[in-house]
C-alpha cells in the first residue's frame, strides 16, 4: 500500500512539475522596448473652442479660407522598425552577426515578408538601407 501511495504522489508532483515548466516556457520574456512613436508626441495644444455665445447665423461663422496645414508622416525609425518587425521571430545578434551587401539583405528581407514580416514598400526599402549602412559585409 505504501508504494502505491508513494507512486501516486510522485505521478502528482511530476504532473505539476510539467505544468509549471509549460507555464514558464509559454511566458514572453519582457523586453525594454524602445519608446514608440506615439509616446514621445505630446498631445495637441490646439486651443478650446469657445462654446459661451453659440452662433447660428451662416454669415456670422469664419471659414478659413486657406487649407489646413498638414502635419508630415512621422519620420521612420530603423532601430524602432527592427525591433518591433524582426526581434518578434527571433534575436537581435542573429541580425548583427550578419554581414551583408545591400544585394544579399534585400534577398533576406523579400524572404522575411514572405514568411510574415510586416512592411510596406517605403519601410522595406528604408530597412533595407539600414542594415547595409549598419551591418555591411
Amino acid at each position: 500500500m505504501n508504494k502505491r501511495i508513494a507512486f501516486v504522489f510522485t505521478m502528482a508532483f511530476l504532473v505539476l512539475l510539467a505544468g509549471a515548466f509549460i507555464t514558464a516556457c509559454r511566458a514572453e520574456p519582457e523586453t525594454a522596448a524602445p519608446p514608440t512613436q506615439r509616446e514621445e508626441t505630446a498631445t495637441p495644444t490646439t486651443p478650446p473652442l469657445d462654446t459661451s455665445t453659440p452662433t447660428t447665423d451662416p454669415e456670422e461663422v469664419d471659414t478659413p479660407t486657406t487649407a489646413p496645414e498638414e502635419t508630415p508622416p512621422p519620420a521612420l525609425d530603423a532601430q524602432a522598425m527592427l525591433q518591433e518587425r524582426c526581434v518578434t521571430c527571433h534575436d537581435l545578434g542573429r541580425v548583427e552577426r550578419a554581414k551583408k551587401t545591400e544585394e544579399e539583405w534585400r534577398a533576406t528581407v523579400e524572404r522575411m515578408i514572405t514568411l510574415g514580416a510586416q512592411l510596406d514598400q517605403e519601410e522595406k526599402e528604408f530597412l533595407i538601407k539600414y542594415l547595409t549602412e549598419t551591418y555591411p559585409q
